[in-house]
């Protein structure tokens, strides 16, 4: 504790007391009177947002902050200055008579020779009434005193001529309106009107009027505590893409860059070049473009500039001016990170080396290796797991420059060393070749085939039996070959793949297993004939909960997901088990621990060997009990969500889960009670997320009630003694060696509800 005492004191000695560093006085807070609460629209916080003075942090006064933290110091000129900046604030939020009356400080601290003052300082305002937009009283004069094509007073129809109603435009400035916040009866708000204004203009822009203006008229009438609004529109001429001028390229050919904006259908080019007319102008398309070019992975800066030109043919047009900036081409990322599923920790270590253009062409290398340790902490454990290195390597050749980088193709090869559920080890070797064809921006398919090796290593008979009964009743071997044809089909609609907000999602994946035979001790394996049909539907919806909301915060998320695995010699036909269907874990069922629903076997290793007697002879002895889920040919699970993002990063959500996992398709054709008891689970809970620089970091705490495997023990039981024969923990509760073996005796009554708390890097889907 001296040592402790020493490393504080030396460290408040170093740093100067806040007290010490302003000569004038500090501003302990700042509060007003007069204002409104949380909820007014005009409290405390608001206020002290419009302002130049700043309070000192929280706590300043108090040790050991005072040391720590920077104070404020008090300016009088900047006060008096901020009296007219909050009565701004006041009138672009619709309080046109607010007065900020008086300034008040009050003394906290004496000033002395060697130690500033401190105050606090007190705001009295008089905010008036708070006007509101409505129907515009005036409509017919708008047209004399705006001089455009269109004059929309808000929350009538538009204005324009009787011919014009249906017109294109006016279907863009409907479309427009009706996503905003300014309507009648809503509290007035500079800032809801500049929305306004940039959603209409972004409107008719990405409905071809590249150079449209959107003027806005607002008129206040405080008597009436009543504000009109009004929007004068010039939409300009529709307008196409015109020519392409790229500038910044050193290594990238021009070819390629153009290629990539073929791909997304816009700026054809020169009309006497090229037969075909340019594409209208869209943001849409400028975006993808964009996007497109950033996703090459060859460049560091993107700046599309659209420049208007009058084209012999086409009228007037939008040239575009690209600026590019090449960035590396090779790079070298190292990282490290933990996984843990409350009884066994892993450890790892990754290497990943890039380069986009090797040896200068257009092809992408991507090696990625790794390594790593199950080093474990089995609270459900008599021992200790063992120690045991596990590794991986992976290397990956791309070429996604065929037909204008519409089809790519690539090649790789993985091995990896590993332990299948903290049990069995395993090596596993697999390489594939696949096309990918792009159809347009959303639609793109996959395929190829895949041949993967695959070997349990270094099994004891009991580890060994339980490994070869997990395929299947005609499997006896520790290893397998599978060759496969994989199809896949993937649309995607979402506003952000990493942080969607709106759209939709949906895939679809066909596996065809085609026999490869395997040579075991029991002879000659036939290999596996099967075929594996996976899918996957999201939805993304973003809403207000009322009208006046200036941003919708919240998002209704939903997702389904099933797989299905189908034997074509007979539904008892072995499948391989990494195939197989798994349910649980932080984007599964959240209220399950990790691949842990449904059935499951049970495998003890002693790490002195088999005790014989069972008792061991009253000496204690080490076991190691695995936990081996069953998994299933059929899953189907759903989940939503409704999520609500804060403007400072941080969000919350509620959510529920249901799904099934049956063994096989057959078995879901029982008696209905049997059914629902084997197959049907659900779960719900809520989750914090903050919105880090690496993605959305999720802490999610799952609630359910009991189910069959928790209740009722493993199935089948591997090399385990009697005595030794124990339930898995479910939960945060269950995991002790204690609560499960007075769960197992009946001496304790398990809780209705199982807890499980998860965590993760980006959204559960």
């Amino acid at each position: 504790m001296s040592l402790l005492a020493v490393l504080v004191a030396l460290t408040l000695a170093a740093c100067t007391p806040a007290r010490r560093e302003i000569d004038g006085d500090i501003v302990r807070r700042i509060r007003f009177e007069g204002n409104g609460g949380v909820g007014s629209g005009h409290n405390d916080f608001q206020l002290r947002s419009a302002m130049r003075q700043a309070a000192s942090p929280p706590l300043i006064l108090t040790p050991p902050f005072t040391w720590t933290a920077e104070p404020a110091e008090l300016d009088p000129g900047t006060l008096q200055a901020d009296s007219k900046r909050i009565e701004v604030w006041y009138a672009h939020h619709g309080w046109f008579d607010a007065r900020m009356e008086a300034w008040a400080t009050r003394r906290v601290r004496p000033k002395t020779d060697r130690l500033a003052g401190a105050v606090d300082v007190v705001g009295y305002v008089d905010p008036g009434a708070l006007s509101y937009v409505r129907v515009h009283a005036h409509p017919d004069a708008l047209a004399k005193r705006l001089d455009t094509a269109y004059v929309v007073p808000i929350g009538l129809d538009a204005a324009g001529r009787p011919d014009q109603r249906r017109d294109p435009v006016q279907t863009a400035i409907r479309a427009a309106l009706a996503g905003t916040s300014l309507r009648p009866g809503q509290a007035f708000s500079l800032e809801a009107v500049q929305a306004t204004v940039a959603a209409v203009t972004e409107r008719l822009r990405d409905a071809h009027h590249a150079w449209a203006s959107v003027t806005p008229l607002v008129d206040a009438w405080p008597e009436d505590r009543a504000i009109d609004i009004a929007l004068g529109i010039e939409p300009g001429p529709p307008v196409r893409f015109g020519r392409v001028q790229i500038k910044g390229l050193t290594k990238v050919s021009e070819a390629e860059v153009r290629d990539t904006l073929t791909m997304v259908t816009m700026a054809q080019g020169d009309a006497a070049v090229d037969a075909r007319p340019p594409d209208w102008f869209s943001l849409k398309a400028l975006e993808r473009t964009r996007r497109n070019l950033y996703d090459t992975g060859l460049f560091s800066l993107v700046d599309i500039r659209p420049v208007r030109r009058l084209d012999p043919t086409y009228g007037e047009v939008a040239d575009l001016d690209i600026e590019l900036r090449e960035g590396k081409f090779r790079k070298v990322n190292v990282g490290a990170g933990v996984q843990t599923d409350y009884f066994i920790v892993t450890p790892r270590v990754n290497v990943a080396y890039q380069d986009r253009r090797l040896g200068g062409s257009g092809v992408g290398l991507n090696v990625d290796g790794g390594f790593g340790a199950v080093v474990g902490v089995t609270a459900e454990d008599d021992g200790t797991v063992p120690l045991f290195l596990t590794g991986s390597g992976e290397v990956a050749l791309s070429y996604p420059w065929l037909l204008h980088r519409k089809l790519g193709i690539e090649a790789g090869a993985a091995i990896t060393r590993d332990l299948q559920f903290g049990a069995l080890p395993y090596l596993r070797f697999d390489t594939h070749v696949g096309l990918r064809y792009t159809i347009n921006d959303h639609w793109a398919v996959t395929v190829g085939p895949r041949f993967e090796s695959f070997d349990y290593t270094g099994l004891n008979d009991g580890a060994a039996t339980a490994a070869r009964l997990q395929f299947g009743t005609d499997f006896g071997s520790d290893a397998f070959r599978l060759l496969s044809v994989d199809l896949g089909v993937r649309y995607d609609r979402r506003d952000d793949p990493n942080l969607p907000r709106s759209g939709r999602f949906a895939s679809f994946a066909v596996r065809q297993a085609i026999p490869v035979p395997t040579l075991s001790g029991e002879g000659l394996e036939e290999g596996f004939l099967y075929t594996r049909l996976d899918g996957d539907l999201r939805l993304y919806a973003p809403f207000r909960l009322t009208r006046d909301a200036r941003v919708a915060r919240f998002v209704a998320a939903g997702r389904l997901h099933g797989r299905m695995l189908i034997p074509w010699r007979g539904p008892d036909d072995a499948l391989p088990y990494p195939d197989l269907a798994f349910l649980g874990g932080p984007n599964s069922l959240r209220g399950f621990r990790t691949n842990q629903v449904g059935a499951y076997d049970l495998l003890c290793q002693y790490d002195g060997g088999r005790p014989r007697p069972a008792h061991n002879n009253g000496e204690p002895y080490d076991v190691n009990r695995t936990y081996l889920p069953r998994g299933g040919a059929f899953a189907v699970e759903a989940a939503g969500e409704l999520r609500y993002d804060s403007a400072g990063g941080l969000g919350v959500a509620l959510f529920g889960d249901v799904g099934a996992l049956a063994r096989r398709v057959n078995d879901l054709g029982g008696p209905s009670a049997t059914v629902v008891d084997e197959s049907l689970r659900y779960g719900g809970g809520v989750g914090l997320r903050y919105l880090s620089p690496i993605g959305p970091i999720r802490f999610d705490v799952g609630l359910r009630p009991l189910f069959l495997e928790d209740t009722s023990g493993p199935r089948r039981v591997f090399d385990c003694n009697a005595i030794d024969v124990l339930p898995r923990g479910y939960d945060l509760l269950s995991g002790t060696r204690a609560a499960r073996e007075a769960a197992q005796a009946g001496t304790a009554k398990p809780w209705p509800v199982a807890i499980n708390v998860l965590f993760g890097i980006g959204e559960a889907f």
